[in-house]
């Protein structure tokens, strides 16, 4: 941004006269007998530029709107409308009572749940006591019953019955014995030795001695029977109920250690829940504090509040995420503005920018071309014409300026030097064709023209004047306009870099039928010469101006068989085209020149990527090097420079 002083000015004052003087002495217009308005075409440098209108905005800016939750948000202070703030500003406050009346009840909640929390916890503790003593007492029963079922098996249950074995083998020898004795005295007495008081005696002997044996023999059968198998039983019935009591001892164990852990765990979540919502109501406290992020200027936001629009004052309720205020950083600015569908191929990134603000004419900003957009917009206020959305860096800084200004955009687009140019309202339409009125001898001849580069005020003439002609810069009478004998020549334009290759050409003359003489050609010994024709639907016929090949820059041998080549680009100057080969080459093209003149002796330089023996395989190279370079080749006959039409290309 320039802020010019009244010495600048004066300079500037200074140019814009010198500007106007040498427009006045090089198109003002001429008069003639019958005050007809002319102008004469001349050879002049001129820019071309998008001119268009946007508005300031900054480059930076914040939006601040209420972040607490719900409608609590009571603003009790607010910066003014307008005024300029620091980083760290104070910008709004909230009503911060609700939010400490919440913080102090959930204090209280907090001491109480984590008590809850810690009383559990011993609880806990003092489960997983009592369950481990209640195991440890299962287990010792359980050892205790093993124990009893091991000695009934090996140890007193076998003694007590070999016990009774013993006593009943003991018996049945003293009933046997005294049985025996018996007996003796029984024979004895058959013999005749009689002693009925020892018999009697014996008898009674042997009959209680069968009693004592017969009583042994009972209670070892019983014993072995069934009594130590009734306790064995015991013992293994005393262990399985160990065993179960155990398992049991460790599943209600587990089952209230588990149950202790959840009222552990459920005190221990209500607490974090509880400090949550304190921390919660913590940062809605410290959000009721809003303060600048950066400097910049205070602008209200003005939005529905009831039933009406208006801005937001102390007192109101507002909505989390509602904009209050914008603060924009008035430190860089941007201008946003739109381009008209037409002019997109002028503007590209990075290109130089000249700003005027409405507000202050006598300032010029430069600025850069940060971004096109992508899709166009139509505008029913512009009748339905496509715009494109253009965003411009403004250089500097003026604390002036504000956004939301009108902005004043010139995109510098190309300088076009030393051109045949005319102004641009002698340049008149019909149909698709331009013409012009020249002026000779009080009469003026309809001139189809080419027109080149222009902008709002002059026009670059590509063939159809010549230097000094005067044209009519108004509609001439009727009765003084004569057609010229001779249409302009055709035009060949690159569809590439608007700025490498402006003003690139090939003379051509278009011969109707039945016309009686073609133009003639002009034929050396010693150079090739080629016709070029382009079909025609109609059956007319088309004769273009032959070109006489001086050489061709690399291009080997077999190339000279092909019928087609794809030109990259043609250039008056050779640096520029050698320039142009080697970058291509660089690619891994095999870029070559090929040089010619046209009808009127002006030498060219094409540049171009390979040679094809038929259209089809040379219009497919030229739809691949669009694709992977993205600008637009032509394709034309191998010695011509005329562009072949293919449909997309």
């Amino acid at each position: 941004m320039i802020s010019m002083n009244f010495k600048k000015l004066f300079l500037w004052m200074g140019v814009g006269i010198l500007i106007s003087f040498l427009y006045f002495i090089s198109y003002a217009p001429r008069s003639d007998d019958n005050n007809i308005r002319l102008a004469r075409v001349k050879k002049i440098d001129f820019d071309i530029q998008v001119n268009t209108v946007g508005v300031l905005d900054a480059a930076r800016f914040h939006t601040v709107s209420s972040e607490i939750r719900g409608n609590k948000g009571k603003i009790i202070s607010l910066i003014e409308d307008g005024k300029r703030v620091g980083k760290g500003d104070i910008l709004v406050r909230f009503d911060p009572t609700p939010f400490e009346t919440e913080i102090l009840s959930l204090s209280g909640e907090v001491s109480a749940h984590a008590a809850v929390l810690q009383a559990s916890e011993q609880l806990l503790k003092w489960e997983k006591s009592q369950v481990a003593r209640e195991i440890k007492v299962a287990e010792f029963e359980l050892s205790s019953a093993r124990l009893e079922l091991k000695e009934m098996r090996h140890g007193e249950g076998p003694m007590r019955l070999a016990q009774f074995e013993s006593d009943m083998e003991d018996a049945k020898q003293e009933y046997q014995k005294h049985e025996s004795f018996l007996k003796e005295l029984k024979k004895l007495k058959e013999r005749g030795f009689s002693n009925p008081t020892e018999i009697s005696q014996a008898e009674e002997k042997v009959l209680q001695l069968k009693r004592v044996f017969e009583i042994s023999k009972r209670k070892y059968d019983s014993f072995r029977e069934y009594l130590l198998p009734s306790q064995i039983e015991n013992a293994e019935a005393k262990v399985q109920r160990s065993r179960m009591e155990l398992e049991q001892a460790k599943k209600s164990g587990s089952y209230k250690i588990g149950k202790a852990m959840a009222a552990v765990k459920k005190a221990r979540l209500q607490l974090k829940n509880v400090e949550e919502k304190q921390r919660q109501s913590q940062r809605e406290l410290d959000k009721t504090v809003v303060t600048a992020p950066f400097s910049g200027i205070a602008v209200l936001f003005e939005s529905f509040m009831g039933d009406r629009k208006r801005k937001p004052r102390i007192g109101d309720a507002v909505w989390q995420n509602k904009p209050i205020l914008y603060l924009p950083d008035i430190s860089s600015f941007i201008v946003k503005t739109k381009v008209r569908e037409v002019d997109l191929y002028k503007v590209r990134k990075n290109q130089a920018v000249n700003i005027c603000a409405d507000a202050y004419p006598d300032m010029i900003f430069t600025g850069r071309v940060l971004s096109i957009g992508a899709l166009a917009e139509k505008t029913r206020d512009l009748g339905m014409e496509k715009y494109f959305q253009v965003t411009i860096s403004v250089g500097g800084q003026d604390q002036r300026l504000r956004p939301g200004m009108t902005a004043r955009v010139a995109i510098l687009s190309e300088r076009v030097k030393d051109v045949l140019s005319i102004p641009i309202q002698s340049v008149f339409s019909e149909g698709k064709g331009k013409f012009c009125y020249r002026y000779n001898d009080g009469y003026f001849e309809k001139t189809p023209v080419e027109i080149g580069a222009q902008n709002e005020y002059f026009a670059e003439i590509a063939t159809g004047l010549e230097h000094e002609d005067r044209v009519s810069l108004t509609m001439p009478d009727p009765d003084k306009v004569k057609t010229a004998l001779t249409p302009a020549p055709d035009r060949i334009r690159f569809n590439g870099d608007a700025t490498a290759h402006a003003g690139m050409r090939e003379e051509a003359r278009i011969v109707r039928k039945k016309k009686p003489d073609p133009i003639p050609v002009e034929k050396k010994k010693k150079k090739s010469v080629q016709d070029t024709r382009q079909p025609d639907a109609d059956k007319k016929s088309v004769r273009i101006s032959k070109l006489r090949s001086v050489s061709e820059h690399r291009r080997p041998a077999a190339r000279q068989k092909m019928s087609y080549s794809v030109q990259a680009g043609i250039c008056h100057e050779k640096r520029n085209a050698e320039s142009m080969v080697s970058e291509l080459r660089r690619k891994g093209y095999e870029a070559y020149l090929f040089e010619a003149y046209d009808s009127k002796k002006q030498k060219w330089f094409a540049v171009r990527t390979g040679d094809y023996a038929d259209l089809k395989t040379a219009s497919r190279a030229a739809f691949s090097f669009r694709k992977r370079e993205n600008t637009k080749p032509v394709v034309t006959r191998i010695n011509s420079l005329r562009p072949v039409r293919i449909k997309g290309l």
